[in-house]
């Protein structure tokens, strides 16, 4: 057979239907706050890492650019203008000095 619940018994059951419904409330609430920070989140690092991306595509061609440069200006083997053993990898002029008598 059934009980009969008494009344201080379905103040306390209805206290604690209350109590678990606010709490869901708020639990819902921080939860729909928490994924729309993540999708911000997520949103923001696609864009950065399309921005880095792009920067490390910069990067290697301006490598490549320094690179080719560097074989114009700095050609090694016979009759290079680059001194090796200079400090700094200094270049040397590739004019000759003329003499003062002409």
């Amino acid at each position: 057979m059934s009980r009969k619940l008494s009344d201080s018994e379905i103040k306390q059951r209805l206290q604690q239907l209350r109590n678990v419904t606010q709490l869901h409330a708020i639990a819902r609430q921080k939860l729909q706050e928490a994924l729309a920070s993540l999708r911000e989140l997520r949103a923001q690092l696609a864009s950065k890492d399309a921005r880095i991306a792009e920067l490390e595509m910069k990067l290697a061609d301006k490598e490549a650019q320094r690179k080719t440069l560097a074989g114009y200006l700095y050609k090694a083997g016979k009759g290079s203008d680059l001194e090796l053993g200079a400090p700094g990898g200094t270049r040397t002029p590739d004019f000759r000095v003329r003499s003062a008598t002409l």
